[in-house]
């Protein structure tokens, strides 16, 4: 930390303005966009991260956020009238240990090779400096974009735009089917389906088990809300730990995506932990996914380094898939 705030120490452009693209023309994103973009993520999935692909649903949410800008904070590139790059810029709310711009976006293979990447990369990094210049606070600033192992052209194009390499998420998958061990935490703490009631502690505990990890902050209301409404949640296969008075400790939160039912949190209160916790959560989660014969269960898990950090799933049978990295550049 320092005594300036990053808008003392950071000299952004006035104007953020793509680089010229021979056949490529530039505009904002536009909800009406919509369509355009799930085929472009599909496109781009199939080839950088085959298995998954944001949906309509979750695009519109990324697009829909308050603190998002469509004007300012995304671009998009056409080419012979297709949508053939997305960027997006984006500027969370919250921000207790530092503050983040997030950069989004990705180029269809079909089009790349014409220098609409390093534009692109270019033009969001400008605009990343415009929203970190715009804080007052003295906290480290962080420029933020995620590249998969499965797409090391994205990986080269980061680094080459001085991002080096901070946190690692592996993603792993279970086929539920696999026996499953039996596991109770201990400390006097029990396992509870998911209720809606508990959602304001569940939130709680998120932010309190994830507190100073990597770049992760604490989730706005508005952030909460929105990954709870998607139509994917599943409360069924959502869980929570609780203490013998009732208070909720753990929190796993699950998405039903086709046949795989994906982790998108599990956590646990830092008071309550080496008790077992996060096993039962998981193990329940996959008794669970199993009566309700799903495939599959995933999940992603972060860490300082690749390969670390993987022992409780690998002893509950999850195997590791994929691996994605985050690229960050300090100021």
């Amino acid at each position: 930390m320092t005594d300036l705030p990053l808008a003392e120490r950071i000299s952004a452009p006035r104007r953020a303005i793509p680089a010229d693209v021979d056949g490529v023309e530039w505009r904002e994103l536009r909800v009406t966009d919509a369509d355009a973009l799930v085929d472009l993520h599909q496109a781009i999935g199939a080839v950088d991260h085959p298995g998954w692909a944001d949906s309509r649903e979750e695009i519109l949410e990324e697009l829909g956020h308050s603190y998002v800008d469509l004007a300012a904070d995304s671009l998009a590139a056409f080419a012979a009238g297709e949508m053939v790059a997305w960027g997006l810029v984006v500027f969370p709310p919250s921000q207790e240990t530092l503050v983040r711009s997030i950069l989004l976006g990705g180029v269809t293979p079909s089009s790349r090779g014409r220098g609409i990447g390093r534009a692109l990369l270019a033009w969001q990094k400008d605009r990343a400096l415009q929203q970190l210049a715009s804080s007052h606070k003295t906290l480290p600033g962080w420029i933020v974009a995620a590249a998969d192992g499965r797409a090391p052209s994205a990986a080269h194009l980061l680094q080459r735009a001085g991002l080096a390499p901070n946190r690692w998420f592996q993603t792993l998958r279970r086929i539920v089917a696999d026996p499953i061990p039996a596991s109770e935490p201990g400390g006097g703490f029990r396992v509870v389906a998911y209720t809606a009631d508990r959602s304001e502690a569940a939130h709680a505990v998120r932010d309190a088990a994830f507190s100073g990890v990597g770049s992760s902050q604490s989730m706005s209301e508005e952030q909460w809300h929105s990954m709870m409404s998607l139509s994917t949640f599943a409360p069924h296969l959502s869980f929570l730990a609780v203490d013998g008075d009732g208070a909720v400790v753990g929190v796993l939160l699950s998405l039903l995506e086709q046949a795989t039912a994906r982790v998108w949190v599990v956590g646990v209160h830092p008071d309550a932990r080496r008790q077992g916790v996060a096993r039962a959560l998981l193990t329940r989660h996959l008794l669970a996914a199993a009566k309700a014969d799903v495939e599959a269960s995933a999940l992603d898990v972060a860490s300082d380094g690749p390969g670390e950090g993987l022992g409780l799933y690998l002893c509950l049978g999850y195997v590791p898939q994929s691996t994605s990295v985050n690229y960050v550049d300090v100021y």
